[in-house]
């Protein structure tokens, strides 16, 4: 429908006199159309920059936290690794001293010192 009704403004145009177009009233019309047509489409050009910047701001502060999140779990993940490696060497060198001091114990008791 909208291709019909812009052959027919085509057709329509070439059968205007040449008068409407000149200085009096279309040029006139076009002029202020194409002014307007300008500064809107400049007022659309930087609500599209201030909106995506916004939407970039946004995607950036989002996988700033979902990085502290995940750098904290990953720190927390250390942290129990280190604590349990020294709960567990703690238990080795109680278990190690314990049998150090039997071994220790039973040679003087060979040696009945």
């Amino acid at each position: 429908m909208k291709f019909v009704v812009f052959l027919v403004l085509i057709a329509a145009s070439m059968f205007t006199p040449s008068y409407v177009f000149d200085q009096h009233g279309y040029l006139q019309v076009a002029r202020v159309g194409g002014a307007l047509f300008t500064v809107l489409q400049q007022i659309i050009l930087i609500d599209l920059a201030y909106s995506w910047n916004d939407r970039w701001v946004q995607n950036a502060d989002e996988d700033e936290k979902e990085e502290v999140r995940q750098e904290s779990g990953r720190r927390k993940e250390r942290s129990d690794d280190c604590s349990s490696r020294a709960s567990t060497r703690g238990t080795l060198n109680s278990s190690s001293s314990s049998s150090f001091r039997s071994s220790y114990a039973s040679l003087l008791a060979a040696w009945k010192w």
